[in-house]
């Protein structure tokens, strides 16, 4: 109101203070301004907040305000005594009692000098902080300069660094001595925060104060949306790049953000319905019962006979386990790996045997015709829980709005099932599948076509893992944007209470105002309001860009978690693929020109039969006595052995170890 930012670098304190004097004593007598507008001209100007820093201090003898240093001290202070305050953190939390913020910034208005603040919290000391640099009729960062830190934002760091040298050395002094304590603040609290343990980069720190120290003129508002990014830029170059006189600490890489799990969200081929979006009955744990409308939690595992077959219910299919369910089952949930049919609990409880969490199949529920049971590993338990079919639809509650059982199942593979209990945060992400088993080994005839087979599964499967790599780096720069999003979002608020203060103080003025004032003052209330709609449709069209970007992040989880499955199923496949041709002797020297070439060399079978272990003559020993093995090893290298036979009518090892020859028995099981 009035007053006018120092931007010469020239400008002395002294001359300063002596054009401030000068100018009150001129509103303060003037004929046309009145005593009473003068009066309140100068009871506002012997305020600190919303005052130029050219009218706070003198830069002969201090380094900063001195509500700057003050708040500053008391802050580092209470980081010093209480060693469980995140200082990161502090800069962004809002106090739950924000009267003691108002509070303290009115007491520090009226007397600065004699407030203790030993009785007010880290956060409001935090908070009064950044309504200072806020309320800075020019911020920290001069808007005459502003483009011209932008600017040089956008220039390799060298030469960003060496620009953004020569501005601050031509930074009018009152900015450029806060600037420096301002920054060496930082750099201490930073210090501070890394003697904790918290050895991560101040993202959060400067995230914060990015949109306070610097903003573009009200005039060119908009430009603040444009150029959240160069924020950003600008003052890490500042922090990271430039000598302030303060050692810096060495902070850790920035690891990558894993993404968050998911809502339900509805997508192409979910197998559901628009109804089937509607969200579910919150229901209670299976230890505490459920309730109506939830699904049902099996807890007992007494045994049961399965069923017998009947009616040409029974089916085998090629390389899988007998099928074993009713004739009207749909052919699409009887090609699904995971549906298992009518199989007991024992028979279920066998096959989910030593499967990882999130492990699951489906078989038909034992007592309820037509109806299933999911079993879901979970925190390694067995979860079964019941499937609900009426009416032609699925679900896990009685309000069933799936269309079929693999749409409800697919979908659930990459959403978790939390909505429905809270103790099953998990998707269905691996299923135990009937077509697995010895026939996935392949005889030696096929042993050509197995190699083609994971030479195709390990690019398929590098293929999906780059798709997901970039999918989650798209994720962390989408989240990245909306975190700086927020905090742009925060300067506007603060903008936006800044100009209704100003509002305020000019209602004030104009009840005050002498006739022949209330025009200037009519015409600078227009100005302020113009800026002020100016400034919130700036705020809209941000709100707008975060949501759009919240969308793109919903989007790209999405994406992640459909990849997951296929990538953990490759992978499975992939390591059977690789079990199978070691089972054909094929050696890590022909994996490798495999994945080279993309087909096994027709010469790499034949050379396999030059290996000694394939020759059973050079190892087996049927007649060695255990003495005999241990004066046969003596002194060889490790890793040396020999089989032999026992009176008992086992096999045992013998092999050569550090020096010393050990003894293994060779047990024989019905597995083999």
């Amino acid at each position: 109101m009035g007053l006018r930012p120092c931007t010469a670098s020239d400008r002395s304190g002294t001359q300063q203070q002596q054009q401030q004097q000068q100018q009150s004593q001129q509103l303060t007598s003037s004929s046309t301004g009145g005593y009473i507008l003068g009066g309140a001209y100068r009871q506002e100007h012997q305020h600190i907040f919303g005052k130029s820093l050219c009218l706070l201090f003198d830069v002969q003898q201090q380094a900063a305000p001195q509500i700057v240093a003050d708040l500053c001290t008391s802050l580092e202070k209470k980081a010093v005594m209480d060693k469980g305050l995140d200082l990161y953190v502090v800069y962004r939390t809002t106090p739950v009692r924000y009267d003691e913020v108002n509070k303290l910034r009115d007491a520090l208005n009226e007397n600065l000098l004699n407030i203790d603040l030993n009785g007010y919290t880290p956060e409001c000391v935090a908070t009064v902080l950044k309504k200072f640099f806020h309320e800075l009729p020019d911020p920290l960062i001069p808007v005459t300069l502003y483009q011209s830190f932008i600017d040089a934002s956008m220039l390799d760091d060298q030469q960003a660094v060496e620009r953004m040298k020569a501005i601050i050395q031509d930074m009018a002094p009152h900015h450029n001595k806060t600037l420096h304590y301002f920054m060496r603040h930082l750099i201490r609290i930073c210090r501070l925060q890394f003697m904790r343990g918290n050895k991560q980069q101040p993202t959060m720190l400067l995230q914060n104060w990015c949109h306070i120290l610097m903003r573009p003129a009200w005039e060119r508002i908009v430009l603040f949306v444009s150029n959240i990014k160069n924020h950003l830029r600008v003052l890490e170059i500042l922090m990271y790049k430039l000598d302030w006189n303060e050692a810096l600490p060495e902070f850790l890489s920035i690891p990558a953000v894993p993404p968050r799990k998911t809502s339900r969200t509805g997508g192409p081929g979910s197998g559901t319905t628009g109804a089937g979006m509607a969200k579910k009955s919150i229901i209670a744990s299976p230890d505490g019962g459920s309730s109506v409308g939830a699904p049902i939690i099996e807890t007992d595992y007494n045994r049961i006979t399965a069923q017998p077959p009947g009616g040409g219910g029974g089916m085998l299919l090629a390389g899988g386990a007998p099928l074993n369910t009713d004739p009207d089952t749909p052919q699409e949930l009887r090609d699904a790996e995971w549906y298992w049919g009518k199989i007991s609990r024992d028979v279920a409880k066998e096959k989910m045997m030593d499967a990882q969490d999130g492990s699951f199949l489906v078989r038909d529920a034992i007592n309820d015709a037509g109806e299933y049971t999911l079993v879901l590993k979970k925190d390694g338990t067995d979860r079964p829980i019941k499937i609900y079919h009426k009416n032609g639809k699925y679900g896990f509650t009685q309000d069933c709005t799936f269309e079929s059982l693999v749409g409800m199942i697919n979908e659930f593979r990459t959403t978790t099932l939390k909505e429905y209990n809270t103790i099953l945060d998990i998707s269905l992400l691996y299923p135990v599948s009937r077509f697995e088993d010895e026939s996935l080994y392949p005889t030696a005839s096929d042993i050509h076509q197995l190699a083609q087979n994971f030479y195709e599964t390990v690019q398929k499967l590098t293929d999906l893992q780059n798709m997901r790599e970039s999918t989650l780096e798209a994720f962390n720069q989408t989240q990245s944007h909306v975190e700086l999003r927020k905090q742009a979002q925060e300067a506007f608020i603060e903008a936006d209470k800044l100009f209704n203060d100003q509002l305020q103080t000019q209602a004030r003025y104009e009840t005050e105002a002498q006739p022949h004032e209330k025009r200037s003052l009519a015409q600078n209330r227009s100005l302020i309001e113009s800026r002020l709609e100016e400034l919130r449709k700036c705020k809209k069209n941000l709100d707008e860009d975060m949501e759009r970007e919240r969308e793109r992040m919903r989007e790209l989880q999405r994406e992640a978690m459909k990849l997951k499955p296929e990538i953990l199923n490759l992978s499975k496949q992939k390591d059977q693929y690789l079990e199978a041709l070691k089972r054909q002797a094929i050696t890590d020297a022909q994996i490798k020109q495999i994945l080279k070439d993309g087909y096994l060399s027709a010469t790499n079978p034949d050379s396999t039969q030059d290996l000694p272990h394939l020759d059973e003559t050079t190892w087996l020993r049927e007649r060695y006595t255990r003495q005999d093995a241990e004066k046969k090893l003596a002194n060889k290298p490790t890793g040396t052995f020999l089989i032999r036979a026992r009176n008992a009518g086992h096999y045992a090892l013998s092999i050569a170890c550090d020096g010393r020859v050990n003894h293994c028995i060779i047990h024989q099981t019905e597995r083999g």
